[in-house]
């Protein structure tokens, strides 16, 4: 199974938009002092955000870099 580069950020792009949800919900909501759910988002969440956001923004860069080091027949959504 390939995956096109507009469905690899469009993933990124829910999976960001879902780890943002997590946060506003546990910020605005009741559960402020719930133990488990402060060490998810500490742990989980927010380096997941950091991840996605790092890549939503320097994905092109970083793709285009690997694929000059590792040729054009390595990158996502090639068809073998």
């Amino acid at each position: 199974m390939t995956i096109t580069n507009r469905r690899l950020r469009d993933l990124q792009r829910l999976a960001h938009l879902g780890g943002a949800a997590a946060v506003g919900t546990y910020l605005y909501g009741p559960w402020t002092d719930t133990p488990l759910l402060t060490a998810i988002l500490q742990w989980g969440v927010f380096p997941g955000l950091t991840l996605s956001g790092t890549l939503l923004w320097q994905g092109p860069r970083l793709r285009r870099s690997l694929r000059s080091r590792f040729g054009a027949e390595d990158r996502v959504g090639a068809v073998a």
